[in-house]
């Protein structure tokens, strides 16, 4: 029989599993593993953007060149650095999920722009494969608007700092971002209703507690060490009604949320989190 230790650790080896491409090797989890599963999205969200900031973290650390004997030397200037770094790191996000996220928030922008559906077509549209216009231009500013909010965010951390500087300014806020936009999504699966009767993101929607949203932000709280807390406070806010309004929006449109809604939930809340920490 399992201990209770045991079931935490598979619980979080299971939330990377379901989140990240990470192998975690095989687990077979019962309701109670699920249930703790969800509390660690955000946890496995920091994971998630330590991973993605790495290439930009080399960069500032080998942004200036010089052969062994000194006979040159060339320096990358910081917005060269913040301009890759940006690019790497929105990258990374759809690489390390599998481009989930990016699937479920394109079918949910084929579903949503349909005109006269019900909410039976809408479902059958999300099933799809095949990806529609408006999926299309949609993720296409989604990802060009990250990369630009990422961009903007590490320039005004990062310009005028030297490497230490930079890394100590800017790498707190990479984490928060895809783990605040993982707490959004762990709201959102508390608050709604399945609109399927079975399917990829079933387990998780009914089996969210409001104990594992609140240890989902307890792991969010440890930022205002860096951000400030009344900042932290707004990004929270920020968060909680973007999942209110993508559960309404979800009942209206389908029904329900279904995993395809979390997905977009996910995308939607790093490009809202990204522009919240810029304004504040």
């Amino acid at each position: 029989m399992e201990t209770n230790l045991e079931k935490t650790v598979g619980a979080l080896l299971l939330s990377f599993g379901v989140l990240t491409r990470i192998p975690v090797g095989r687990i077979e989890p019962d309701r109670d593993m699920w249930r703790r599963c969800a509390a660690f999205f955000p946890l496995c969200g920091i994971a998630i953007g330590a991973g993605c900031a790495l290439p930009w973290m080399l960069l500032c650390l080998f942004r200036t060149w010089h052969c062994c004997h000194n006979l040159w030397i060339t320096e990358i200037p910081f917005y060269g650095v913040n301009l890759l770094g940006a690019f790497f790191y929105v990258a990374a996000l759809a690489w390390i999920t599998r481009c989930l996220h990016i699937d479920g928030f394109c079918d949910t922008c084929d579903a949503f722009s349909l005109v006269g559906a019900d909410k039976t077509k809408r479902l059958e549209v999300m099933k799809d494969p095949h990806l529609g216009t408006s999926a299309a231009v949609a993720a296409c500013m989604l990802l060009v608007g990250k990369a630009t909010l990422v961009f903007l965010l590490l320039q005004r951390h990062c310009s005028e700092w030297g490497v230490c500087g930079a890394l100590a300014a800017a790498m707190p806020i990479l984490l928060l971002i895809p783990a605040a936009a993982r707490f959004s999504m762990l709201v959102l699966a508390r608050i709604g209703v399945y609109a399927r009767e079975g399917g990829t993101g079933a387990t998780v929607i009914r089996e969210t507690s409001f104990i594992s949203v609140c240890a989902g932000l307890a792991f969010i709280c440890f930022f205002s060490i860096f951000v400030g807390l009344l900042s932290l406070a707004f990004l929270i806010v920020a968060m909680v009604l973007l999942a209110l309004l993508w559960e309404n929006e979800a009942r209206r449109m389908l029904g329900g949320i279904t995993g395809d809604i979390l997905g977009a939930c996910v995308e939607s809340a790093e490009f809202s989190a990204a522009l919240v920490l810029l304004l504040l």
